[in-house]
């Protein structure tokens, strides 16, 4: 059987791709996207950070012109939308991927002898109604949770992004979902007969040296530094500065839904016995940041730092010279969050609210803190309970994190992916 992938972003398609190709059980594994290169492919400029590590064996059809289109129109409006709380940014996105699904439409037509489509969620309308047409079984990959979920945590859905998913969601076969959270989002609201969960991977650590050493071996992933020395810079990390301050980091592009005033209530709202240092990551409006203080503030001991968004090797590079007490993921929701084992895998033990698909990997209080409540008070409570820790329990905590961490590669993920496929195939037989 041949294997159909439709994304035209990015995310974790070419890992799913691997994943198929490692499994052995397609003869071919095509990848429709908008624009990926394989390692090793000579080229220059912005086309650099399109390089992922894919798999030789893994066919890949790149739309140039798909993507040019789709960058105009969506920075265009963005200019006219700026970023409201009503997801409307979301509009061209969405509008772009229907378009890309169609524009496949016609290879899917031609290929669909003994074949299986995999498609990502907004990428499916009318694309899966054609599949069931011409009776191609389709595995919807969903990214995020559903826009009902999404309402009752305060983030509401356009009403074009729910007109495309409702539809699409009645013409699927199977479901692959990135959380237990977010499968239970979903439930009675599909067309699937069967739903997996498939815990994404995360990229392993690399420091500047060791990458510009191995990139000549693109996709062989390392750590860069081994687990014990980075634990060992985990463990001196400033022993004096324990004593006295904490060191938090906050890596988001969305203020809102990934619960920044919720953060700042916590931090400035409560008083604490040590100064705070804040690293707020990502594309942060400090015009956010100052509508959303908390009235009535009782902490003045809090530094805020401002990071601009930064590429994924310079954030690990970043995260790893800062060496960070705890990274704060206090979503209103998040399908997995793909911080919190990058995180992780640097000794970063990671504070996560109840509605983050990746704390499912955490154990309370065992290698992470999973917040009772989605509140200032829950977060409060936490960084009390870490700074009772002394100097010895931190260092353990630390060690606890990275050895959590090694079950976050993507090894993993191709394996279970593995798996999975294994039992729709032999379902479709």
């Amino acid at each position: 059987m041949k294997l159909l992938i439709i994304h035209p972003g990015i995310q974790h398609s070419s890992r799913l791709a691997n994943g198929a190709v490692m499994s052995g059980l397609f003869e071919k594994v095509t990848l429709l996207t908008s624009i990926l290169f394989k390692p090793k492919q000579k080229l220059i400029g912005l086309l650099k950070k399109r390089v992922k590590p894919i798999d030789a064996d893994v066919s890949i059809v790149n739309h140039y012109l798909y993507t040019l289109l789709f960058t105009v129109s969506r920075y265009l409006y963005n200019k006219i939308v700026v970023n409201p709380q009503n997801q409307s940014h979301n509009n061209p996105i969405y509008f772009w991927q229907q378009i890309f699904g169609i524009l496949c439409l016609p290879r899917i037509y031609f290929q669909r002898k003994n074949t299986l489509v995999v498609c990502f969620e907004t990428t499916g309308w009318p694309l899966v109604k054609y599949c069931k047409k011409w009776d191609i079984p389709v595995v919807m990959d969903f990214a995020s949770i559903s826009h009902e979920k999404a309402k009752t945590l305060g983030i509401n859905e356009t009403m074009y992004g729910i007109k495309l998913k409702v539809k699409e969601r009645a013409f699927i076969d199977y479901a692959f979902y990135c959380s237990e959270f977010c499968r239970k989002s979903f439930e009675g609201l599909t067309s699937a007969k069967k739903d997996f969960v498939l815990y994404l991977g995360a990229e392993q650590w690399q420091t500047q040296e060791t990458s510009s050493k191995n990139q000549d071996t693109y996709g062989v992933e390392s750590f860069g530094e081994n687990q014990d020395s980075r634990s060992k810079k985990q463990e001196i990390c400033g022993v004096e500065r324990k004593s006295m301050s904490i060191k938090l980091s906050f890596i988001a592009n969305l203020e809102f839904r990934k619960g920044l005033d919720i953060f700042l209530e916590s931090i400035y709202a409560y008083e604490y016995p040590v100064f705070l240092e804040v690293h707020l990551i990502g594309r942060i409006r400090e015009s956010w940041v100052a509508e959303h203080m908390p009235k009535n503030i009782v902490n003045h001991q809090v530094k805020l730092i401002y990071q601009p968004a930064m590429s994924q090797g310079g954030l690990f590079d970043y995260l790893a010279k800062e060496q960070f007490d705890l990274n704060v993921q206090c979503s209103r929701f998040d399908s997995f969050a793909m911080v919190v084992p990058e995180t992780m895998m640097q000794g970063i033990p990671n504070v996560v609210s109840p509605f983050v698909g990746a704390g499912e990997m955490i154990k309370n209080g065992v290698d992470g803190f999973i917040m009772k409540d989605l509140d200032s008070a829950s977060l409060n409570n936490i960084f009390n309970q870490w700074m009772t820790l002394d100097l010895d329990e931190r260092k353990s905590l630390v060690q606890r994190v990275l050895s959590s961490s090694k079950n976050m590669v993507w090894e993993n993920y191709y394996g279970n992916l593995g798996m999975v496929f294994k039992e729709i195939l032999a379902d479709i037989k």
